[in-house]
């Protein structure tokens, strides 16, 4: 038997020492599939070493990971029922998640998964975040907001550029270069463009 463990039991020292195998083809993938396997581990750990022995850091030590990531991922331990469920649905990563129950206030936690997923916030957006008190969260979104519609605004003047720069080079290929069989084709959609254009610039006048 492995004199390390304060209990010796077969069968959780074997399923222990098989979690730590899965955590070598894990470390890549998804962060909820660490979180699975090391919320497993950190139960049977304490059991095998003794509730006041054994914690984060020892936990680390034996999956080979660093300290900082088993913090981390273990953070979606204080994850709420809804933001469970929002990341089964795919609707925000739990990557993100961890890095938010890590980072920011607990207590408004739904606010901010919702936050971020609305606008779709990377990871440095998560952590640019104020997010302490109601008065700071409400700051916040209003920040991100009007930030995300200054970021509309330009994304779309760049598309319309983009477009022109594409339709007059498109407009210096002369028809008698296109094949005599799509002709008409390229006639209709010609006109069908035309009339999008001319109700699109109603909006100017």
């Amino acid at each position: 038997m492995n004199q390390k463990y304060i209990i010796q039991d077969k069968k959780l020292i074997s399923e222990y020492e098989e979690l730590k195998k899965q955590v070598e083809n894990t470390k890549s993938k998804f962060t909820i599939d660490l979180y699975k396997i090391l919320e497993q581990a950190y139960r049977i750990g304490k059991k095998l070493y003794g509730v006041r022995k054994f914690g984060y850091p020892h936990l680390a030590r034996d999956f080979n990971l660093s300290y900082s990531t088993v913090v981390r991922v273990m953070s979606l331990n204080r994850a709420s029922f809804k933001t469970k469920q929002l990341i089964k649905q795919g609707k925000i990563g739990s990557h993100k998640v961890a890095l938010i129950l890590q980072r920011k206030s607990r207590h408004f936690q739904d606010e901010i998964v919702n936050t971020v997923i609305k606008y779709n916030l990377s990871t440095d957006e998560i952590m640019k975040m104020n997010t302490e008190s109601s008065e700071e969260i409400n700051r916040e979104k209003e920040r991100i907001a009007r930030d995300f519609g200054f970021y509309q605004k330009a994304n779309a003047l760049r598309s319309w550029c983009g477009a022109f720069e594409r339709m007059e080079r498109a407009l210096e290929i002369s028809p008698k270069n296109l094949p005599n069989g799509k002709l008409k084709e390229v006639r209709k959609k010609a006109k069908k463009l035309k009339n999008k254009l001319e109700e699109y610039l109603v909006w100017f006048e």
